[in-house]
């Protein structure tokens, strides 16, 4: 519902726009960035609609929450949303591999520290990791990857160390399945798939772009080499 929200408004800003109108600011801040680079343009769009859809998904587990007695963490679900309006304006500004660190770090110190005052390892929301990974994977350059895939591993270790050694004391884990661990399961399962899915569409255009490019490269050495061959027997 948020991203066909989001898309409408992108159309009728971009209808106005052609028309002659002079769009509100404000407004302008419902349709993902436009750069130069179109490749920066659509990495920006897949992580605008990322964010738009992870503080989304944040509300409604924090409302979930907040109706089931988690108070703590709805409101550290709440702040990590307000994290992400900051991360939602470095995007803006065009720091795209910046933006897309912070919002994964973001993702990651909100996830443990509702971990940690949960169920620790054990709880549901713990299939956050390697759903950060595998979007790290896909977003992130070499560098910003091994930054994230470590802060992860640390954030895992602090978890099941905390609990071994008494850092934290954990909630104890409940033997029945409760409607808030549906919600978070299929909240997390929905943005993963979304922030895949959009990725791996990303991957194949650009592939699909870069094997056009070599096909017309060929194309124009053929016809070069053509020409040369024509003006030497001439």
């Amino acid at each position: 519902l948020l991203y066909l929200t989001w898309k409408t408004a992108d159309v009728l800003i971009h209808r106005k726009e052609s028309e002659g109108y002079k769009m509100d600011t404000n407004l302008n801040w419902l349709r993902s960035p436009k750069f130069e680079d179109e490749d920066k343009t659509r990495v920006a769009g897949i992580i605008y609609i990322m964010l738009l859809v992870i503080f989304a998904g944040s509300l409604v587990i924090s409302i979930t929450n907040f109706l089931v007695g988690s108070v703590g963490t709805a409101f550290a679900l709440l702040g990590g949303n307000l994290l992400i309006l900051n991360v939602i304006w470095i995007t803006r500004r065009g720091y795209i591999q910046t933006a897309a660190s912070a919002l994964l770090l973001v993702l990651l110190i909100t996830v443990t520290y509702i971990l940690q005052a949960e169920a620790g390892i054990h709880d549901v929301g713990s299939i956050t990791y390697p759903a950060l990974i595998v979007i790290a994977s896909l977003l992130l350059n070499r560098r910003n990857f091994v930054i994230i895939t470590t802060c992860t591993i640390i954030c895992v270790a602090i978890l099941t160390l905390g609990e071994l050694w008494g850092w934290f004391i954990t909630k104890p884990i409940s033997r029945e399945a409760l409607p808030a661990d549906l919600v978070t399961e299929v909240v997390i399962l929905t943005i993963t798939a979304i922030a895949v899915g959009m990725l791996a569409d990303h991957l194949r255009s650009s592939l699909a772009q870069a094997r056009q490019e070599i096909s017309e490269r060929r194309s124009a050495e053929q016809s070069l080499r053509d020409s040369e061959v024509k003006f030497r027997n001439i």
